[in-house]
């Protein structure tokens, strides 16, 4: 078989018998989009890496929370599939205990008071429902207990939230630096 009888019935081929027009189309924003993706050009919302992620430089030193509950059971997610629960698990979390501790209503509440609000003063009067108020703050630790407890099927009594710090060494091992309780939920 020749590489024009693999042409012609291809999808490429029939398309290109059928609507020419169509087929120069198509295969403009296919030849595009591999070459944009080459290149890592930002083309289209499905392509555009800065959409989904962004690089995270290397640091010194790492943080992250360490959930435990029930005398000392630690919140552990093992398969990569579970990544929403782990997003539902620690960004709420996060932005609970940064807010408690700062005395803030998290960073988007200081965002948008501080630098949106004044470039858009129509919106000001909405600006307040757009980020979680402090009623929202002081309900977090019952909610935060009803949703672990949907989480590990089993009822949480109590919740012990540690902020680690953690270094990682030329040998490829992780070296703990410090660990403090953020946050404890009775």
């Amino acid at each position: 078989m020749s590489v024009k009888d693999l042409f012609a019935n291809s999808y490429w081929g029939k398309l290109f018998k059928r609507d020419k027009t169509l087929f120069v189309i198509i295969f403009l924003f296919f030849a595009l989009s591999v070459f944009s993706n080459l290149i890592k050009l930002d083309t289209t919302p499905f392509y555009t890496y800065g959409f989904y992620a962004h690089k995270s430089p290397p640091q010194e030193d790492y943080t992250f929370y360490e959930v435990r509950y029930n005398n000392d059971r630690l919140l552990f997610l093992s398969h990569s599939w579970e990544q929403a629960h782990f997003v539902m698990d620690f960004d709420p979390l996060a932005l609970y205990t940064t807010a408690r501790v700062k005395g803030t209503t998290g960073q988007m509440g200081d965002y948008l008071e501080n630098h949106w609000a004044p470039k858009h003063p129509r919106f000001r009067s909405v600006v307040p429902y757009l980020y979680p108020r402090s009623s929202a703050f002081d309900s977090f630790p019952g909610w935060y207990k009803r949703y672990l407890s949907q989480q590990t099927d089993e009822p949480v009594k109590d919740i012990y939230v540690l902020q680690k710090k953690v270094r990682f060494l030329e040998s490829g091992y992780v070296e703990e630096i410090t660990s403090d309780t953020a946050l404890v939920i009775h």
